[in-house]
């Protein structure tokens, strides 16, 4: 019949139409995706897949924890899709949190999803953005912060050796100083207490020493000044400078530690030119700008 001819063709094109717009994959689905690569940042909205070699991830929704709580305190939740069953996973931003990263099992392998502040590359990590790591890739991450905490431990260790050296020198320079110009003290008044401060096996420099307590011009205590100390076990060296009533002095004194006390064992002056520069680098066996002035 004409009548059903005509109208044939319509009253099937609507539901012919509706078949082939539920038939065609994503259709109209609004989700779209982008390839994500492990351990790369990688940018979540919503209505974007990222598409990881074993899985792919959806960003779903940030919500509050609690109504009462301020923006900071918040979650991020995120669904993961493989071919065994979807799951989500979610991301907690809280002011007591410790790690930057939550992980997650797709099967038997364990990944990590790392936001806001990155544990693993030392940077900040901007809205909207986040990181996937592999399980070895997190293995190397943990390796490498423990090798940089023990060379930070060895250097640390190190600057407190070197400060407690330091100390250490600085303490001895004081007290070899102050006994060095106690000495001279007691040579300008003439006072037979001088040879306390030598050495007892010296008896050479005693000698000569009691000689000159009458006889030579010792340095202005005022014009004396430290320049370094070495020492190693029960023996020390100081140098010195000073000037005396016509000349500017170099001063070598060596000590030794005898019965707990330092003696003075060995002295001598030397002009302030260049051969007495030459001999007071050669007596303390140091290179000149490692000198300690005070």
């Amino acid at each position: 019949m004409k009548f059903h001819t005509k109208h044939s063709l319509y009253s099937f094109s609507i539901p012919i139409g509706c078949m082939l717009l539920i038939l065609v994959p994503g259709a109209d689905s609004g989700l779209k995706s982008v390839d994500g690569t492990y351990g790369k940042t990688a940018n979540y909205i919503k209505h974007i897949s990222i598409d990881y070699p074993d899985f792919s991830l959806r960003f779903i929704a940030k919500t509050p924890l609690e109504a009462s709580l301020p923006e900071t305190e918040v979650s991020y939740s995120f669904e993961i899709v493989n071919n065994i069953k979807p799951q989500q996973i979610v991301w907690q931003k809280t002011n007591y949190r410790i790690n930057s990263y939550e992980t997650f099992l797709v099967g038997k392998q364990k990944y990590f999803i790392d936001l806001k502040h990155s544990d693993f590359m030392y940077k900040e990590l901007a809205d909207g953005e986040l990181i996937i790591w592999t399980q070895p890739q997190y293995e190397q991450f943990e390796h490498d912060k423990t090798a940089t905490k023990i060379e930070d431990i060895r250097k640390l260790s190190a600057l407190d050796l070197e400060h407690y050296r330091l100390h250490s020198k600085r303490e001895l320079s004081r007290f070899l100083f102050a006994t060095y110009k106690g000495y001279i003290q007691a040579l300008n008044m003439a006072e037979d207490d001088a040879t306390s401060f030598l050495g007892n096996k010296n008896q050479l420099l005693q000698a000569q020493q009691i000689e000159s307590l009458f006889s030579r011009q010792n340095p202005d205590l005022d014009t004396l000044r430290l320049r370094d100390t070495i020492s190693s076990g029960a023996d020390a060296k100081l140098y010195l400078s000073a000037s005396s009533a016509n000349r500017d002095l170099l001063i070598g004194v060596q000590f030794t530690k005898q019965q707990g006390k330092w003696k003075i064992t060995n002295e001598r002056f030397m002009p302030d030119n260049s051969n007495g520069k030459k001999w007071i680098k050669h007596f303390m066996q140091i290179k000149q700008n490692s000198a300690l002035s005070t």
